[in-house]
């Protein structure tokens, strides 16, 4: 599973590299490339849950099968929670 940073360490991150950032066209093009990032990272994320519930539907054993798709339910549950937060906080920084 890859490791997505916590929320409130993203926008502590965020505002130290705004304050460092002199004039605002500097500021704007900081939030857009996050802003992209983020998008890229949640259809990277929905790329992944698609692949392993492709390859949880190969799985013979229906209770194995059952408590997989679960699991990949749950994980990407999380890290959409986890976007949405990060999105919030650089949403609130551009204020």
């Amino acid at each position: 599973m890859e490791r997505m940073m916590d929320p409130a360490r993203f926008e502590q991150r965020l505002s130290e590299r705004l304050e460092k950032l002199d004039s605002p066209e500097l500021k704007a093009q900081f939030i857009a490339s996050h802003q992209a990032r983020l998008a890229s990272m949640e259809q990277q994320m929905l790329l992944h849950r698609m692949m392993a519930e492709s390859k949880a539907q190969a799985i013979e054993d229906a209770d194995l099968k059952a408590a997989t798709l679960e699991k990949i339910a749950a994980d990407s549950k999380l890290k959409q929670q986890r976007l949405k937060r990060m999105q919030e906080a650089l949403n609130k920084l551009q204020g």
